[in-house]
């Protein structure tokens, strides 16, 4: 009865921590006035540029740190990466005086080469004001893309 007992409550405690890791997917707090997209033609299996713009808003810093979603079930999970050890330069980008930056993305050091499927590039983002910043301050934004 013990061991019954036990298998119940770490069902339920799974499905509890499931539950958590969905709504903080659906609460992805983003900036309605920023777009990002894929270059044309830019797409590789292991890396792309994006385009991003802003559409008059306050400045806003952006880093090179980033992650690989893919949708599976119709549900956002990150890919599983090759490499523990990996990590991004502390760069902080503005863009330029028409709102727009481009930056390339390589994630073959840390995903691989990515299989067929739909995938989501997911960068956090903050405003310069926020400067020191916390786990509040940041913002997502996000880029679909296909793997064919």
């Amino acid at each position: 009865m013990k061991r019954f007992l036990g298998a119940v409550i770490c069902i339920v405690l799974l499905i509890g921590l499931v539950g958590c890791k969905v709504e903080k997917e659906e609460k992805l707090k983003t900036i309605d006035e920023i777009t990002m997209t894929v270059k044309e033609g830019s797409l590789t299996k292991t890396s792309m540029i994006i385009h991003v713009k802003e559409k008059d808003i306050k400045r806003v810093v952006y880093g090179e740190s980033f992650i690989i979603e893919k949708k599976v079930n119709n549900k956002w999970k990150e890919v599983k990466t090759i490499n523990d050890n990996y990590g991004f330069n502390s760069m902080a980008y503005y863009t330029n005086y028409n709102g727009v930056l481009e930056m390339y993305q390589d994630w073959s050091h840390i995903y691989g080469k990515l299989d067929k499927g739909k995938y989501r590039l997911v960068k956090d983002v903050f405003y310069e004001s926020d400067i020191p910043i916390t786990e509040e301050d940041k913002y997502y934004i996000c880029v679909e893309f296909e793997i064919k």
